[in-house]
């Protein structure tokens, strides 16, 4: 017996309509949304008006699934191994750092036996709808989708206050097909990497972040020369945190998927970018001098990636430099 089953014996022996009403005081205080959910929530409309379709795929998966993302040149069989799946995510580091590893998380009671596993990625399901949609005549697919990766936590002792698996906000994107729609002229242009590269940096400027660099990266099943990391850096460009993988699917890992175009994929730590984002901006005067436009020519190695270029041009520009952009090469 507890003091409010007592209060209430006595109030039932009163009279309930005795008891006076009291209204509450104040209001009620308004509630803080996590950085995280936030954003989440903002991403949403925003991929939705730069022509992409949301895309809702399962959470639970299975080994099979998972083993058509094995890179091509793997010598491995069987369920993904731990080193396979933090190769396949982006900003792995982070899943290490919050007491989490990368082996699939199994549940107890499967309905089915190839739903009995928390995906650790979301490129595996894009893939399947993009196939999907190619194989029933679709002639440009572009999906976005806003799900949680899951990764195993480790405890030294049970911890009530913590869940068991990590889950992580992720954004995944997939394109493959046609830029615009055929036409009559023959001027069918197919979505190629820098399409998906422009769409990554319209995410980070809506989410106020200027400074990150995007740099030539091996990925295990995405086409190598085509691959690359998006990661945050300071002012003078030197990278940090990695944020995203992106590029072009290995034509081995294609077959397995059965995808008849040239896809382009897209993986991001929705954390990692909510905790730096900012819907700040910070007004500027216009200039009362008309902008100065200087062209210079550089002979680099053709190894040299532009964004090394671009990222020396900032190091060296002063406060006086605006933007940098490669327009031409001869």
């Amino acid at each position: 017996v507890e003091e409010a089953d007592l209060v209430e014996e006595v109030a039932r022996m009163i009279g309930f309509d005795k008891v006076p009403e009291t209204m509450l005081r104040g209001g009620v205080p308004a509630r803080e949304l996590e950085r995280g959910f936030h954003w989440w929530r903002r991403l949403r409309p925003f991929l939705l008006g730069c022509g992409l379709s949301e895309a809702t795929n399962h959470t639970l998966t299975g080994d099979a699934a998972l083993e058509r993302l094995r890179g091509p040149d793997a010598a491995e069989v069987g369920p993904l191994s731990e080193d396979e799946i933090a190769a396949l995510v982006p900003n792995a580091a982070a899943v290490t750092a919050a007491g989490a590893t990368y082996g699939p998380v199994r549940v107890q009671n499967p309905m089915a036996p190839d739903r009995d596993t928390l995906r650790p990625t979301l490129m595996a399901g894009l893939l399947d709808s993009v196939s999907l949609n190619l194989r029933n005549g679709a002639e440009s697919v572009r999906f976005f989708e806003l799900g949680r990766a899951y990764f195993p936590r480790i405890f030294e002792a049970p911890d009530p206050s913590r869940l068991p698996a990590l889950e992580r906000r992720t954004l995944g994107i997939a394109m493959a097909g046609l830029r615009e729609a055929r036409s009559w002229d023959g001027s069918n242009v197919h979505l190629d990497f820098f399409a998906l590269k422009g769409i990554a940096g319209e995410i980070l400027a809506y989410c106020g972040v200027e400074h990150y660099a995007v740099e030539p990266f091996g990925h295990p099943i995405l086409h190598p020369g085509r691959a690359a990391r998006l990661r945050l850096a300071d002012r003078r460009g030197r990278p940090s945190t990695e944020l995203a993988v992106l590029g072009e699917v290995h034509p081995a890992v294609a077959e397995r998927f059965d995808l008849r175009e040239r896809t382009l994929l897209l993986e991001l730590d929705v954390d990692a970018l909510a905790a730096v984002a900012t819907a700040d901006r910070t007004y500027a005067d216009i200039s009362r001098y008309p902008a100065i436009n200087r062209d210079l020519a550089v002979v680099v190695a053709t190894s040299t990636p532009a964004a090394d270029v671009l990222r020396l041009v900032r190091q060296g520009g002063g406060k006086l430099l605006r933007a940098v952009s490669v327009f031409d090469i001869y």
